[in-house]
């Protein structure tokens, strides 16, 4: 008996039930895709700051070996060449690596996937408000879908990391709860 007020209570049940299912999933792509950017962006700042150290320990170290002792002079050149080589690494890491490219896809994806959700959020509102016989209810709907399929139109990362995925779907669940539609909204 209950179910059958709640489908006259709400006439577009299937389609809330669709929505909210898509809204979950573009809140957890939105995520986990911040959380790769917020990665990307910390082995960046670190190579940033090696590159940084090690160049100016490089110069510092030749710029006083004119005080040290004359018999640490091919020391102190060996270390300078070191520091020299470990910077230049450092600094050739991120675009041997791609980083910029896969900060600026995920950077993208992100900020798809929380639009799409925003989009769904607003679809989900809609929907649940209008009258049985409502044509915007398809203009919602249809806006909804154009959101979400192209924020799942982006090209995706090879590399999926399980741990994470479990932790945000975690998340997600304890914040959008099933009766979210019905309660929060």
């Amino acid at each position: 008996m209950a179910t059958a007020g709640i489908v006259a209570e709400f006439p577009h049940l299937g389609k809330l039930n669709d929505l909210f299912y898509r809204f979950r999933l573009a809140k957890l792509n939105a995520r986990y895709n911040t959380a790769r950017l917020k990665k990307f962006e910390r082995l960046d700042r670190g190579l940033q700051a090696v590159v940084a150290v090690t160049t100016a320990s490089a110069f510092a170290v030749l710029a006083f070996s004119d005080v040290l002792p004359k018999d640490w002079a091919d020391k102190i050149r060996l270390s300078a060449a070191v520091l020299s080589v470990i910077g230049f690494l450092a600094a050739t890491a991120a675009p041997w690596f791609g980083l910029n490219v896969k900060m600026n896809e995920a950077r993208t994806a992100a900020f798809a996937w929380n639009a799409a959700a925003l989009q769904l959020e607003s679809a989900l509102r809609n929907v649940k408000a209008a009258p049985e016989k409502d044509g915007a209810v398809v203009v919602w709907m249809q806006a909804a879908d154009d959101s979400y399929r192209a924020a799942a139109g982006l090209p995706s990362s090879e590399d999926q990391d399980s741990e994470l995925v479990k932790e945000l779907t975690q998340e997600i669940n304890k914040q959008f709860p099933p009766d979210y539609v019905w309660t929060a909204l």
